[in-house]
């Protein structure tokens, strides 16, 4: 599998949860809904479907080859305001009238919610980005090779 795959899956996930936590985290804002119910609650997964969504077009920006840092908060606050608007299109409220006018009601979100998406979308995206950066398994066995190659750590050529 090609490591941009990898990278681009890790990326899928973690806004897929990202979106998740969010929806959990707005929803146990409310006095009336206990963690527990907001956990399973439908609108909390359809969040991270929301997430999930949105990541296929922008995950691409985070799984480049060496994607440079700011990538990752600028693609979570993007990730975050689309997939605010994908919810909405997609699952529109009854006062909504059309699809089409979904921005409205990220306007309403982001201005009420704003505390809490705008720390959750830059984390988001920093993880993303952390995560992309390190092909674990192609760095470990890197890190083992130079281990053998390299004579001062005790390789084949000490002496």
């Amino acid at each position: 599998m090609p490591p941009w795959t990898i990278r681009l899956g890790r990326v899928l996930l973690v806004l897929a949860l990202g979106g998740w936590v969010t929806g959990v985290l707005l929803l146990s804002s409310d006095a009336d809904t206990s963690l527990r119910s907001a956990i399973a609650d439908r609108a909390a997964i359809r969040a991270g479907i929301a997430g999930l969504l949105v990541g296929l077009p922008l995950g691409s920006l985070v799984a480049w080859r060496q994607p440079p840092v700011w990538s990752g908060p600028i693609t979570g606050a993007l990730a975050s305001l689309a997939g605010i608007w994908t919810y909405f299109y997609l699952w529109p409220h009854d006062w909504q009238p059309t699809r089409w006018e979904a921005w409205k009601s990220v306007a309403t979100v982001v201005s009420v919610y704003w505390a809490w998406l705008l720390p959750g979308a830059v984390v988001a995206g920093l993880l993303a980005h952390a995560w992309c950066r390190r092909d674990l398994p192609q760095a470990a066995w890197q890190l083992v090779e130079d281990t053998m190659e390299s004579p001062s750590r005790g390789g084949p050529d000490a002496g």
